[in-house]
């Protein structure tokens, strides 16, 4: 028998109000570390009977409430280790223990390490998922790092920056972190990640804010290095600056694309990854159709076209990125012989320029650097320019 699909909007109805209720609790256990807190008093707030409250709790969060109530006191403590000058009784108290010792056995067994041990470790035995560019211009050498992620505009130390390699669901073989024993990671993804242990405190990079001017700051705050990024920054500038009004006065206003090449598609990029050390470094223009779709989206990336579609992305330069693979490099043969690409501007002057896809699909700080270095001379002709800063 078929299903009737009227059905269906009363389900998702109903499915919206359990998930309010369960969120109404969390929220309620957040507000309330500090206090006891019960089951029963918590499906009371659900309105719902004790059985089906914790059944459902489980269902949506995969732990019970007293369980998921116990990670977040853990948390709350940790954080407070870190963050707080209150003593290990203070942060008890704080999150729900009257007896220190007691809290102290518990926060052993969850972490691994004793409160006093965590408060007073080493600092900043970072691995770095990704951020190992932030890192490097903070000063910062992580312990550890994704080195399938860092671009080729960075040369990590092997004797001082181990290999963590994630796989492509960002999961890291357990006996990788025992090895390198981080205490803080940075991950870019927003699920943070899996199976990091849970004696680190995760830092998420926020890979839709500015790299220099949000993400930069942002992470020098949480490892007390603002003078070092302020200092960076302020270098960043100075060459920005200097390379910006270089290029302007050999190319004028004249439009740059960049177009990433890769099997059956071309990928046209706008203001973020690789047109950022383009526009907002250099202050280049970009096409006037990107500028239009940048205009309706602040968090535009990229768009794939046809090569009909060239002539809407005209450009008097133009980057190509061609990603290293024989399918990519057929299509880029494939599109050298077609007329539409003979005629598109930038082709027809002599004004197209090869990038790496291993130096430009990193979008970091230091990359970035690099980026806009090696756009200045491949635009300008100039070799003299280039001065690649650590």
């Amino acid at each position: 028998m078929e299903s009737n699909p009227k059905d269906y909007p009363g389900k998702a109805v109903k499915s919206q109000a359990v998930t309010e209720k369960i969120e109404k609790t969390i929220s309620y256990m957040k507000l309330h570390l500090a206090e006891v807190i019960g089951r029963e008093a918590l499906a009371s707030i659900a309105e719902l009977n004790q059985e089906h409250y914790s059944r459902i709790f489980k269902k949506y969060k995969g732990a019970s409430p007293l369980e998921y109530l116990n990670n977040l006191r853990m948390e709350e403590a940790k954080r407070l280790l870190l963050e707080s000058d209150m003593g290990i009784s203070e942060i008890a108290r704080a999150v729900g223990f009257a007896d220190p010792f007691h809290f102290s056995r518990r926060f052993k067994q969850r972490v691994g390490v004793a409160p006093v041990y965590y408060a007073n470790r080493p600092p900043h035995r970072i691995a770095a998922l990704d951020g190992y560019g932030h890192c490097t211009a903070l000063g910062l050498v992580p312990v550890a790092a994704d080195w399938n992620v860092i671009g080729a505009c960075l040369s990590p130390d092997p004797t001082l920056t181990g290999q963590l390699n994630a796989d492509a669901e960002g999961r890291v073989a357990a006996d990788a972190w025992k090895r390198w024993m981080p205490d803080v990671v940075l991950t870019a993804r927003e699920d943070g990640g899996q199976g990091i242990p849970d004696s680190c405190q995760v830092v998420t990079i926020d890979m839709h804010a500015d790299p220099v001017y949000d993400q930069l700051p942002r992470l020098a705050e949480r490892f007390g290095k603002e003078e070092e990024a302020q200092a960076w920054i302020a270098r960043y500038e100075q060459r920005k600056a200097q390379l910006g009004s270089e290029v302007k006065e050999r190319i004028g206003r004249r439009k740059v694309a960049v177009i990433r090449i890769r099997e059956h598609l071309l990928q046209v990029y706008g203001m973020l990854n690789m047109g950022y050390p383009l526009y907002e470094s250099l202050g280049l223009s970009p096409p006037d159709k990107i500028t239009m779709l940048s205009l309706f989206n602040a968090h535009f990336h990229s768009i794939v076209i046809e090569p009909e579609e060239l002539p809407l992305y005209a450009a008097d330069a133009l980057f190509v990125v061609i990603q290293p693979d024989k399918g990519a490099m057929s299509y880029w043969e494939k599109l050298s012989t077609m007329e539409i690409w003979r005629q598109y501007p930038a082709v027809s002057s002599g004004s197209v320029y090869r990038l790496d896809v291993k130096r430009w699909l990193a979008f970091d700080p230091i990359s970035i650097l690099a980026q806009m270095e090696e756009a200045a001379v491949l635009l300008t002709g100039d070799k003299q320019v280039t001065n690649i800063h650590p």
